[in-house]
C-alpha cells in the first residue's frame, strides 16, 4: 500500500494500543529518492493508486504481493467486519463474552 493508505493504516495500528517496535511507511520512497525508480505521477498518487502502477512497472516481483496477499488481507478483512456487525466481536479487537 502507497501513500496516504501506509499512513492511516500506521495511524490505526498505533491507536489500537497494542502494538511495539518501530514501523516505517517508506514503501518505495528509497527506491525513488536514489533514482533506482520513477514516482507515480501525481494524479495516481492522488488517487491511491500507486500500487498499480508499481505492479505495472515491476509485475514478476509484485503481483504476488499485490493480488495473492492483497485478496488474503481483504478476506480476513471481511471476517473481522462481519464479525463486528454480528457482535461476535468488538471494533477494538476485543473478544466479547456474555458475562
Amino acid at each position: 500500500m502507497g501513500p496516504p493508505q501506509s499512513e492511516k493504516f500506521c495511524q490505526f495500528v498505533i491507536a489500537d494500543g497494542r502494538a511495539v517496535g518501530l514501523g516505517l511507511c517508506i514503501g518505495s520512497s528509497l527506491s525513488v529518492i536514489t533514482g533506482q525508480q520513477t514516482p507515480a505521477p501525481d494524479w495516481m498518487e492522488q488517487a491511491g493508486l500507486v500500487w498499480l502502477y508499481r505492479l505495472f512497472r515491476e509485475p514478476k516481483r509484485l503481483w504476488r504481493r499485490y493480488l495473492v496477499r492483497a485478496l488474503i488481507g481483504l478476506g480476513l478483512g471481511l471476517r473481522d467486519v462481519v464479525a463486528i456487525r454480528l457482535g461476535l466481536r468488538s471494533a477494538y479487537g476485543a473478544e466479547l463474552t456474555n458475562v
